[in-house]
């Protein structure tokens, strides 16, 4: 008997822990990104379609954070088709960003890499005001409902709805294809390469990715066999660059 009691103490530490799940993922997730599909007579309750798939219920209190990204005064109420993002906590919603609906993306060109923030600026100033609209960002330079809204915010430093070319030149750090074309991939591998094994682990990929949130996914998704090659993080740093 002792040997099977043995294998029963064990058991405890052979059980593998689950990968965590992203926040803004599920019916029941404390982030909510999407679509309002709904607003209620009162405009206290909006309706989120979240993932194209999850109704979500969104109700605004008297301690939430509402914001109207990047917005007109006279655009700033619950609407139908604007998009949304939403902390939730005990039920109660922390805050709330809505952003005018994200338009189709255009290119800024094959060459935008190489263009400087003042020419980004004036090729994504559709309305020729001297200033990068929250609209006008999502379509030329960075369309993300989930990060656009708290990167727009972080980064408008005057409050004003605009990102001038200094503002803009901050957020373009934050962009995957502008941040990863300042060097070359072989300089990013270097700097990861702690140990100087020729191969990163996953621990390595972390430094890569900095202030990304699903590294683990990321990580499955540019390795073969639990270590990135210099030739598999070149072609990592590239799709980031170019999709």
């Amino acid at each position: 008997m002792k040997p099977l009691l043995l294998l029963f103490s064990l058991l405890p530490a052979l059980v593998i822990a689950k990968p965590s799940k992203s926040n803004s993922a599920g019916p029941d997730s404390l982030i909510v990104v999407g679509e309002i599909i709904a607003v209620s007579k009162d405009g206290n309750t909006v309706t989120i379609l979240q993932a194209a798939e999850y109704q979500r219920k969104i109700l605004i209190g008297m301690k939430t954070n509402l914001s109207f990204v990047g917005m007109p005064e006279a655009a700033r109420k619950p609407t139908i088709g604007y998009s949304a993002k939403a902390s939730l906590k005990n039920g109660a919603t922390k805050y709330l960003k809505l952003t005018q609906p994200l338009p189709k993306a255009k290119s800024l060109g094959v060459d935008r890499t190489s263009l400087t923030p003042a020419q980004i600026l004036e090729k994504s100033d559709d309305d020729q005001d001297g200033g990068i609209s929250y609209v006008e960002m999502s379509r030329w330079i960075y369309n993300s409902r989930k990060h656009g809204p708290d990167h727009f915010q972080g980064t408008d430093k005057s409050k004003d709805g605009l990102l001038d070319s200094a503002e803009l030149e901050t957020l373009l750090k934050k962009v995957n294809w502008w941040k990863y074309s300042r060097q070359p991939a072989s300089v990013w591998f270097e700097k990861s390469d702690a140990n100087q094994d020729g191969v990163l682990d996953v621990q390595e990929f972390k430094v890569l990715n900095s202030g990304d949130g699903h590294i683990e996914q990321r990580f499955k998704r540019a390795d073969k066999d639990q270590q990135l090659s210099p030739k598999e993080t070149t072609e990592y740093i590239q799709d980031l660059i170019t999709k």
